[in-house]
């Protein structure tokens, strides 16, 4: 199975979510999913997705990542 640039980038994004949520990072995540909107990456993936809502922060994820495209914008 070959992987796209896209999946590779997902893939490292949940590894980084997953790491967060191990060291209860809030933080983080926070900051992580502004550098996506920032980019202009894709919002995280269904499986990161959910590691976020069970710690409680999907909003302030959700949030932050438009934060970021509204910068990028800028």
């Amino acid at each position: 199975m070959t992987y796209t640039k896209l999946e590779s980038s997902l893939d490292a994004t949940d590894r980084k979510v997953k790491r967060c949520r191990e060291d209860n990072d809030a933080d983080e995540i926070i900051n992580l999913a502004w550098r996506l909107g920032y980019k202009g990456e894709r919002f995280f993936s269904p499986y990161a997705q959910d590691l976020i809502s069970e710690m409680g922060l999907y909003s302030l994820a959700e949030s932050s990542f438009r934060d970021g495209m509204s910068d990028l914008n800028y």
